[in-house]
C-alpha cells in the first residue's frame, strides 16, 4: 500500500464517521457520505445563499467544475473525456441508451432476470411503447448463479438489437464475465450496455479492456458521492447509433434559434440543462479523496481483502451459506426458510447492524466496503449468529 494502514485507517476515520458509528454493510444500496464531500457542498450553498447563483462568472466556473468531473471519471475508468455524460441516476443513463437506439417494433432486447428495477423499467416501457421485445437469460438458483456465456448467446436471433446487463448482480454480488460477453456482442455487432452500479468504486476497470458499448453508474453507491448524479460511458465508436430523444441548453454546440443545431461533442450532448451545482463540487471533492487520499488501488485491496475475511467467517463460524463465492464487495447469505428476511434485517438494525434483505432468495445482503474492517466483520458474524441461534 502507498500510505502506511495505521495512517489510511486515521483518515477514514476521519471521513467516514458513519464507519465508526455503526455496522454499515450496505454500500451497494447507499454509501456513507464522506466529510469532505459534505463540507464541500455546504460552502458552495452558502456562497450561493450571499452571493446568488447567477453572479460573478458562476455559470462559467460550474462549467468548468463538470469538464473536471468528465475528465476525473474518464481517467478511473480508463476513457476519453469526450466519452463521459453527467446524468441525474444511473436509471435515466439507462434510458437515454435505450430510448436513443431508436428501437421498432419486433426488435429484441436481450437481458437477464437478474437486473435492478432501474434497468427493467427502461425495458418495460420501451416494450410496452415501441412493441420492443424483451427476452431473458435465467440465472439458475441451482447452480449458484453461474453465467454461462454459450447459453447466453443462443438467445440471440436477428432481431438482437441491444443486450443489457449487470456487470455485478445487485442481489448476490455476482460477476458476470463482461470482458468476454462484450467481445463475444462485437462480432455479432450488437451493442452491450453494462449497469456498473455495483462494480465501479470496487475493482479495476478499464473501458478499452472491456470493450463495452456502453458503460452506466452512479454517484452514490462505491464512489461515495451524493445522490443526483450519475455518469455514463458512451464509446466514441458507439456514439453515432443513439439519437438526442431529450436535449437542453446543456446539448447543444450552437443553435439557430429555431429548428437547426449542432449537437455538442461526445456524451455530453446527452446532458439536459440545470443542475444543482453544488453536489457537482462535492463529487470533485470525494473523487480527489478516493484518489489521491486512498487511493483506488488501496480501496479495491482493501475491499477484496474484507471480503476474504468475511468468506473465511462464514464458512467457519456459522452454519450459513452464501448464494454464490464469485463475488468482490457482496455477498448475499441464504437464511433459513423459517426466517423471513425482512424481518431479519430490520432485527439487525436494532443491533445498529445495516444491510439489505433480498426478497427473492430469502437472504440478507452484505456489501463489503473499504471502510470496514476485521473487528466489524466479526461483530457482524456475531451478531447474525446470535438472531438465528
Amino acid at each position: 500500500m502507498k500510505k502506511g494502514e495505521k495512517a489510511i485507517k486515521q483518515t477514514i476515520q476521519d471521513q467516514i464517521p458513519l464507519a465508526g458509528n455503526e455496522l454499515y454493510f450496505n454500500t451497494a444500496g447507499t454509501s456513507p457520505l464522506l466529510r469532505c464531500v459534505v463540507e464541500s457542498i455546504s460552502s458552495d450553498i452558502q456562497k450561493e445563499l450571499f452571493t446568488g447563483r447567477a453572479n460573478k462568472g458562476q455559470r462559467s466556473l460550474f462549467q468548468k467544475n463538470l469538464s473536471i468531473l468528465r475528465s476525473k471519471v474518464a481517467s478511473i475508468i480508463g476513457a476519453n473525456t469526450n466519452e463521459i455524460g453527467v446524468t441525474s441516476n444511473t436509471t435515466e443513463a439507462i434510458n437515454t441508451i435505450v430510448w436513443g437506439m431508436n428501437l421498432t417494433e419486433d426488435d429484441e432486447i436481450l437481458t437477464t432476470n437478474a437486473e435492478h428495477l432501474g434497468a427493467l423499467a427502461s425495458l418495460s416501457t420501451v416494450h410496452k411503447l415501441r412493441n420492443v421485445n424483451i427476452k431473458f437469460y435465467e440465472y439458475s438458483k441451482e447452480t449458484n448463479m453461474i453465467f454461462d456465456v454459450n447459453s447466453f448467446f443462443e438467445k440471440v436471433t436477428q432481431r438482437t438489437k441491444l443486450i443489457v446487463l449487470s456487470h455485478v448482480c445487485w442481489e448476490s454480488g455476482y460477476i458476470n464475465p463482461v470482458k468476454e460477453i462484450c467481445n463475444y456482442a462485437k462480432k455479432l455487432r450488437i451493442p452491450v450496455l453494462i449497469d456498473g452500479a455495483q462494480a465501479l468504486g470496487t475493482m479495476y476497470i478499464n473501458m478499452k479492456e472491456i470493450n463495452a458499448d456502453f458503460y452506466v453508474f452512479p454517484a452514490h453507491k462505491w464512489l461515495l458521492g451524493p445522490e443526483g448524479i450519475g455518469f455514463m460511458y458512451i464509446s466514441s465508436q458507439s456514439i453515432s447509433r443513439l439519437n438526442q430523444i431529450f436535449a437542453g441548453n446543456s446539448s447543444f454546440l450552437s443553435h439557430d434559434g429555431k429548428v437547426d443545431f449542432i449537437p455538442e461533442v461526445g456524451s455530453k450532448r446527452f446532458e439536459i440543462g440545470t443542475r444543482f451545482r453544488p453536489i457537482i463540487s462535492g463529487m470533485n471533492t470525494g473523487l480527489d479523496f478516493l484518489i489521491n487520499d486512498i487511493g483506488l488501488s488501496n480501496i479495491c485491496d482493501m475491499i477484496k481483502g474484507n471480503m476474504e475475511i468475511f468468506q473465511s467467517y462464514i464458512n467457519k463460524k456459522t452454519s450459513l451459506s452464501v448464494i454464490t463465492n464469485n463475488v468482490n464487495s457482496i455477498s448475499s447469505i441464504r437464511l433459513p426458510q423459517e426466517i423471513n428476511a425482512k424481518a431479519f434485517r430490520k432485527e439487525l438494525e436494532k443491533l445498529n447492524v445495516y444491510t439489505k434483505d433480498i426478497q427473492r432468495f430469502n437472504s440478507i445482503r452484505v456489501s463489503i466496503g473499504f471502510f470496514n474492517d476485521e473487528e466489524q466483520i466479526s461483530e457482524l458474524i456475531n451478531k447474525i449468529n446470535r438472531l438465528i441461534n
